[in-house]
């Protein structure tokens, strides 16, 4: 925390990077300046950001604003969601120990494999043909 009483945390998933600054406050959560329904329009992602509030049961007490760059919508949703949960657990340190065991602090290190060559995909082979 630092003197203004914000928690810095960063989140990533994929090639997706967020930054987020939570302050104690009445639950408003930006994403990249717009509000968080204007961002993520899918009910899905917004669900993913808003879960760690849910799990810590304070939906309504801290405002969020989250930069993130990279990645598509869903990778973002959840590099957020880690961050935001990295955040609460600053704020609140009796909310580690769920975040942990629930596996919310943990940034998900799964990659796209890359393509090979001489192949359409990256296990895809082309057909194999006996004559």
């Amino acid at each position: 925390l630092d003197a203004d009483g914000r928690s810095y945390t960063i989140g990533s998933r994929k090639t997706a990077r967020a930054q987020c600054w939570i302050v104690p406050g009445n639950g408003q959560v930006y994403v990249n300046g717009i509000r968080l329904p204007e961002y993520f329009r899918d009910m899905v992602n917004r669900e993913v950001i808003v879960k760690p509030f849910e799990v810590a049961n304070c939906l309504m007490k801290y405002n969020t604003w989250a930069i993130v760059s990279g990645g598509g919508h869903s990778g973002q949703a959840q590099a957020v969601a880690v961050a935001v949960a990295r955040g609460i657990a600053i704020h609140d340190s009796t909310k580690e120990n769920l975040f942990k065991k629930l596996g919310m602090l943990m940034i998900d290190t799964r990659q796209v494999e890359r393509k090979k060559t001489g192949q359409p995909g990256a296990r895809k082979k082309n057909t194999w043909v006996r004559r």
